[in-house]
């Protein structure tokens, strides 16, 4: 029975990861070739094949947060799909969800934490990431207020809380990683990292210059992001990184 089970979850493993792939390969083909509405209809499959995953093969100690995550951001993606042709709705009816997906990977990350030893160990780090990230904030909004000033109030609000809370994945990834040290928490930092950076990369496109080279950019550094994701939920650890946290706490 258990030797079933295990072959039964190595097959479906293994399944997802062929479609997953089957998809990121169209994706990157739409992406390169301008195929903008096979790159659309791919995108929008990705999020609940990784939901699938999750449920299926993924870690249950890390059910909630981050299967909130992965609903709110596949919600996000449908919402941009089905009102692709009227962005205005679009962007007030998938930004929310955008923000609920990386506030709960954000409490996701906080929970695998303890605190104390993460500031008496990484000071210096976190003044360093937090100082980046201030840099990075004000980058941002000095190429989004030429374009974006004479916009609503509503709008900067909602640009605000979302350039605010991918920042913030990103420099909480990177501390996650230094504070557990293990190979599956490197994969989670590459994929916020990957998809941060697509997020720069669309912001440099739609505020910039519309150059066909970022938007290929964009599209690739989305997918290596999801990609990693993916990793994250199949991947299983030797090691709980647990040794490093008694050391943390130890000092």
């Amino acid at each position: 029975m258990l030797n079933s089970l295990v072959k039964d979850k190595k097959y479906i493993q293994g399944t997802v990861l062929t479609l997953f792939l089957i998809i990121v390969i169209g994706f990157v083909y739409g992406s390169l070739m301008s195929y903008a509405k096979l790159v659309t209809y791919l995108r929008v499959l990705i999020f609940p094949l990784l939901l699938v995953a999750f449920f299926i093969v993924g870690n249950r100690k890390d059910k909630l947060y981050f299967a909130l995550f992965l609903i709110f951001y596949a919600l996000a993606e449908c919402a941009f799909f089905t009102l692709e042709k009227y962005p205005f709705f679009a962007y007030y009816a998938g930004t929310p969800f955008y923000c609920l997906a990386y506030l709960s990977l954000l409490v996701f990350l906080f929970k695998k934490m303890n605190f104390k030893p993460v500031i008496k160990r990484f000071r210096i780090h976190l003044i360093i990431l937090l100082s980046f990230g201030a840099y990075l904030f004000i980058s941002i909004y000095s190429m989004l207020w030429p374009e974006t000033r004479g916009f609503n109030l509503v709008y900067w609000m909602y640009d605000i809380l979302y350039n605010t809370l991918f920042i913030l994945v990103l420099i909480t990834s990177f501390v996650y990683y230094l504070y557990r040290d293990t190979k599956k928490s490197l994969l989670l930092f590459l994929a916020c990292m990957f998809i941060v950076f697509s997020e720069l990369v669309q912001v440099a496109y739609y505020y910039i210059e519309k150059l066909e080279v970022l938007n290929k950019m964009y599209s690739i550094f989305l997918v290596m992001g999801y990609f990693f994701i993916l990793m994250f939920i199949l991947y299983k650890n030797k090691g709980s990184g647990l040794r490093r946290e008694i050391d943390l706490l130890d000092d």
